[in-house]
């Protein structure tokens, strides 16, 4: 029997195509929040007429309106795993559907980044006969070794878009549309309430309430010390956090936060002071529907923890782009415990000063971002309720 694909049938929309930004973009949240105190400069989301231009002039093309667009939106990021149809009225098995933009990549190249397979294959050959053909009229928009999704400029008119593995050199071409347009149309995402973890699921832990309330700091964390910590560690001031928190970090905290941390964050923080927390596979309920996700990839030392309202003056944001504490009402009731890429995980002091809900964000660049967040009524009820750890 085949495999199904859990796809939604919703079309994708300008909106809707991008999921976040890269990991190679300038995340000026977590550059902020490590540098305690210095003024960042955040780089525009999108990219200028001027550089889709600058690209267009130099590979010799004009890109379609709809990806000009798109850049304009967000200039090349993370889509999603995205499929496209490799036959007309596919079924919903894995064998009908095809990755879109290098499964394992699933991003959009910047605009400054674009290639043609000709520039990429003098990477590491100079004999033309390992080139596909019109490799120099062929745009990558994003690739995997010979896996690419390409523009394709060798006919005239509009550009048709290509999948192809050129990896396979027999039969290469996958499946080509005949304008981005119609390969846009396409494009489906995989069921946004169907289990992140898969197969993995089965290896999730019960809930960490289950163990005794001595138990649960030893076993919450993983091993890494935190990234910024590392870098402390390396760099040349001398200084770096704590390893441990100690009632003397804990008072200093809450004294420049101006909150009383939760006992639980106390607790956890005294075992390690900030790193990867093993508990972060959230399973539960988001809007009626079962939610399964990572919740969080590394929670902050102390010493870095700081208000929305700190952490935004901190960051010089471009012209017409809303700084992020004028998002949010009381920002400085908001306390930062990790950011990374827009997504925020906020300890909430805006209803109670001593009894914090918890906020996880998914992207602060979004019109209304915690208006679309994730809610709990305390750390605690979501730490001990609802987070898992993969166990063999």
């Amino acid at each position: 029997m085949e495999e199904e694909i859990p796809l939604d049938p919703t079309p994708l929309t300008e909106e809707t195509f991008f999921v976040s930004a890269d990991h190679w973009r300038f995340d000026a949240g977590r550059e902020a929040m490590e540098g305690r105190g210095v003024s960042v400069e955040a780089q525009p989301l999108g990219a200028s007429e001027e550089a889709i231009a600058a690209a267009e002039q130099r590979l010799g093309i004009r890109l379609p309106e709809l990806l000009r667009r798109l850049y304009n939106r967000m200039d090349g990021g993370y889509v999603g795993t995205l499929y496209v149809p490799l036959k007309e009225q596919p079924a919903l098995v894995y064998d009908d559907w095809r990755g879109a933009f290098a499964i394992d990549y699933s991003s959009l190249c910047p605009v400054s980044k674009l290639r043609t397979v000709y520039e990429r294959y003098q990477d590491f050959t100079h004999d033309p006969d390992e080139e596909p053909e019109h490799a120099d009229r062929l745009i990558v928009l994003q690739s995997r070794y010979g896996d690419m999704t390409l523009l394709d400029y060798s006919q005239p008119g509009e550009p048709r878009v290509v999948i192809a593995d050129f990896d396979q050199p027999e039969d290469p071409i996958d499946c080509v549309f005949p304008s981005f347009d119609a390969f846009f149309a396409a494009l489906r995402r995989v069921q946004p309430d169907s289990d992140e973890y898969g197969e993995a699921g089965r290896y999730l832990s019960p809930p960490l309430g289950l163990l005794s309330a001595e138990q649960r700091p030893a076993v919450f964390w993983l091993t890494d010390r935190h990234p910024f910590a590392n870098s402390a560690r390396s760099g040349d001031g001398g200084w770096e956090p704590q390893p441990q928190a100690d009632d003397e970090l804990i008072r200093a905290t809450e004294a420049r936060l101006g909150y009383a941390l939760p006992p639980l964050v106390q607790a956890i923080w005294r075992t390690r002071n900030g790193g990867v927390p093993a508990y972060r596979f959230w399973i539960g309920e988001h809007d009626g529907r079962a939610a399964r996700r990572t919740a969080w990839e590394g929670l902050a030392p102390l010493e870095y923890v700081v208000t929305l309202a700190e952490l935004s003056a901190r960051i010089r944001f471009p012209a017409g782009v809303e700084p992020w504490a004028a998002k949010a009402d009381r920002p400085e009731a908001l306390v930062v415990l990790e950011t990374s890429r827009g997504a925020m995980v906020l300890l909430d002091y805006r209803q109670s000063e001593t009894d914090p809900g918890l906020l996880l964000v998914d992207d602060m660049e979004a019109a209304l971002p915690l208006e679309a967040a994730v809610r709990f009524a305390s750390f605690e009820t979501f730490v001990l309720e609802q987070l898992r750890k993969f166990q063999r």
